[in-house]
């Protein structure tokens, strides 16, 4: 998945593996247990959206903005899109803290 935005440090390229890691713009980092348990929460959860190739439009005052590529297909949507499902929320919640506490 890839975030982009208007702020210092938005953008940034996440690749979630099966085993354990993740590639935080094409460096490999170890997840701790917790954040690859939602990882693969969030995967089952992500299929949805993904195979219906939604778009989400941005509201009036987005920061970030997040396209998603799955098996399943592709997604986007934007921290400030309408009609955001609780499980892009955490999509968000878990970006942010990749970002911050491991890459």
């Amino acid at each position: 998945m890839a975030r982009s935005g208007t702020v210092a440090g938005a953008d940034v390229t996440l690749i979630p593996s099966g085993d354990g890691t993740v590639r935080c713009n094409g460096h490999r980092h170890e997840l701790p247990d917790p954040l690859v348990l939602t990882a693969e929460n969030l995967a089952d959860a992500l299929t949805t959206p993904a195979a219906k190739a939604l778009r989400l439009p941005s509201g009036p005052h987005p920061v970030y903005t997040y396209v998603v590529d799955t098996p399943s297909g592709t997604f986007s949507y934007s921290d400030d899109s309408p009609h955001q499902s609780l499980t892009l929320r955490q999509l968000q919640a878990w970006v942010v803290k990749v970002v911050r506490e491991v890459c």
